[in-house]
């Protein structure tokens, strides 16, 4: 087993950090704090509560002691100087900033000249800040528009990598694909019953080149973080010789109470897909038939112990 190299008590640094500023360091005040709403109070969404208000934390954490001249120069920076205990000793003004703001501080420009490797840190702290808060706007790319260079991925410390294309999350737009397989019954559902509903496609030369590049990224990203899991390939070879991915289908919940997420469309028309129901799904787009996908990259590094490159469909327009 593992051993630890040592050990980080956050609580001091937290209070420190945070006492003041939240009032408290309880849930509902912490995720008041950085806007994250209400809580629930009920198991599952304060588990999820408890995540987002420790990446936020942490968030900041990084950009304060990284990137002091932010918060210096921030309007809200208090006169009184602390000392960092946690970014090497040099003097910084804590300040009540919150994400979007420091968002908008990386990309005025202000900072004075920082070698690459620091440019580096900070365009990966501006895209982390941006998937963060919601602040990236999906427009979903043409292949031929999708940039191979600017392609990357972003590890958010979480089960996520999230792949990006410039300082957005990689989005692209196949048209005129032809569904391979629909879903299947033998892998339509999860042991606990959550809907796991794949297509596969046969996808265009430019989008083969943009799935290759994005998982090699992704598999570059885990490795750099020590992410140990069984890589799950997003590209396989069909029995008659073609290179083929497959795409998700939405859903949220479980069971009879699951629903989709992906949208379907025939002549600009939505489709109702009712249940969740491979039988059903497999009537609507079945084998053979053409569609048009708008797929979200996504990426995955723990899920059920296994890492690998996610395509998801946000919408599917049915020829």
């Amino acid at each position: 087993m593992p051993e630890a190299a040592g050990f980080i008590d956050t609580l001091p640094l937290l209070q420190r950090t945070f006492g003041q500023r939240a009032r408290n360091l309880k849930l509902s005040t912490l995720a008041a704090y950085f806007s994250l709403g209400k809580q629930e109070h009920r198991s599952l969404p304060d588990v999820r509560m408890n995540i987002k208000v420790l990446k936020r934390c942490a968030t900041v954490l990084l950009l304060e002691s990284n990137f002091p001249h932010l918060f210096q120069s921030s309007p809200q920076a208090p006169q009184k100087r602390r000392r960092s205990s946690y970014g090497g000793g040099d003097d910084f003004r804590l300040v009540t900033l919150s994400l979007e703001e420091a968002m908008l501080q990386l990309e005025g420009g202000e900072c004075e000249a920082i070698d690459p490797k620091m440019q580096n840190e900070e365009q990966e702290v501006k895209r982390k800040l941006k998937f963060e808060t919601g602040e990236d706007h999906n427009r979903f790319l043409q292949p031929h528009e999708v940039l191979l260079d600017s392609v990357g991925a972003v590890y958010d410390g979480g089960p996520s990598v999230i792949p990006f294309h410039g300082s957005n999350r990689l989005c692209v737009q196949a048209d005129n694909s032809k569904v391979k397989f629909s879903v299947s019954d033998r892998y339509a559902f999860s042991e606990t019953g959550m809907p796991t509903f794949k297509i596969v496609i046969i996808p265009s030369a430019e989008l083969l080149a943009i799935v290759k590049h994005c998982e090699a990224a992704v598999k570059n990203k885990c490795a750099l973080f020590g992410i140990n899991a069984k890589w799950q390939p997003a590209l396989f070879v069909t029995k008659d010789g073609h290179e083929a991915i497959r795409i998700r289908i939405g859903t949220n919940g479980e069971g009879s109470s699951a629903t989709y997420t992906t949208k379907l469309y025939r002549n600009l028309q939505e489709v109702s897909l009712g249940s969740v129901d491979p039988k059903s799904f497999r009537e609507i787009v079945p084998a053979d038939y053409i569609v048009d996908a708008a797929i979200q990259f996504d990426a995955y590094a723990f899920e059920r112990g296994s890492a690998g490159l996610k395509l998801l469909a946000e919408k599917l327009n049915l020829h």
